[in-house]
């Protein structure tokens, strides 16, 4: 995943006119990254790379630029298929987005990741750039080495099956409010 770009670069990006060129170039690389790198089983609506590519993958960014800008863009069902677990009879879910939705899921990633990693503990490791399980064990290994005797480690099973998306939705919008409030306030308010 690597390290996100500075928070004040992205902010500032994201009002400036010339980076919409740049955002578009990330596109398709994007898109052209997840093609090359996995192995991508069609969403709900079947579509595929090949299919991007024949309808052209530049008029097929414009055209969800487009919906985005209007802001009408609606993701689609995510198609569940269930795969085996290592070392076990066990089955566990997976959910299949269409391409349109992963290229999206990205783009907004690497807009509010970056925001938010601000508001996060140093001591968070999960779902973070540069971060894993491994660095948390080496954390506690260090912190265990220089005298402290406690560790609490939690694992919120099936936590994203069940995240109040109306609160969530909520704070994002009161985050955005204040950061767009701040943008507004001349320093030293």
């Amino acid at each position: 995943m690597g390290t996100f770009p500075s928070t004040r670069a992205s902010i500032a990006c994201g009002v400036r006119p010339h980076c919409a060129e740049i955002v578009r170039i990330f596109m398709r690389q994007m898109v052209r990254k997840l093609r090359e790198a996995t192995r991508i089983v069609a969403g709900v609506d079947a579509e595929r790379f090949e299919d991007i590519e024949a309808y052209g993958v530049d008029r097929w960014l414009r055209e969800l630029a487009q919906v985005l800008r209007n802001r009408v863009y609606q993701p689609q069902a995510v198609r569940r298929v269930y795969i085996p677990k290592p070392n076990s009879t066990k089955k566990r879910p997976l959910g299949i987005p269409p391409i349109c939705d992963r290229v999206v899921e990205t783009a907004a990633l690497l807009v509010l990741a970056p925001i938010f990693e601000t508001d996060l503990q140093p001591e968070q490791h999960a779902y973070r750039p540069d971060r894993s399980a491994l660095s948390a064990v080496k954390q506690v290994h260090s912190l265990l080495s220089t005298g402290h005797t406690t560790v609490i480690e939690g694992d919120l099973s099936g936590f994203f099956d069940s995240i109040p998306h109306a609160e969530l939705l909520t704070s994002g919008r009161n985050r955005r409010a204040r950061m767009q409030t701040a943008e507004h306030s001349e320093p030293g308010q």
